[in-house]
């Protein structure tokens, strides 16, 4: 399982719940991001969060996926937020690349 230290909010992202989806604006440039339900819920948990606290939140939600579908979803969705500068991460051990984005 990938391992990250903790993941957080960048300072410059501001973000709301628009039907029932998370939309996040990065202010320096005002590009906006909307999330799916999944990833609507890892980014609420996102708060000095380790990944493995969010695999398992996922696996209470959602008992019927395998857990290495889980930790491909959650990886691919920290990678993409990472990269677009929305979340800070600390630690990092390993980033599934290619992974599937949820």
């Amino acid at each position: 399982m990938q391992e990250w230290e903790t993941i957080r909010y960048a300072d410059d992202v501001i973000w709301d719940v628009v039907d029932d989806k998370v939309v996040l604006c990065k202010t320096a440039g005002g590009d906006l991001f909307e999330l799916n339900a999944t990833g609507s819920d890892i980014w609420r948990w996102c708060r000095e969060a380790r990944f493995s606290d969010m695999v398992a939140r996922l696996q209470q939600a959602h008992p019927d996926k395998a857990v290495d579908h889980l930790v491909a979803d959650v990886s691919a969705l920290l990678v993409s937020l990472r990269d677009a500068g929305l979340v800070v991460v600390t630690g990092e051990a390993s980033v599934a690349a290619g992974a599937r984005s949820p």
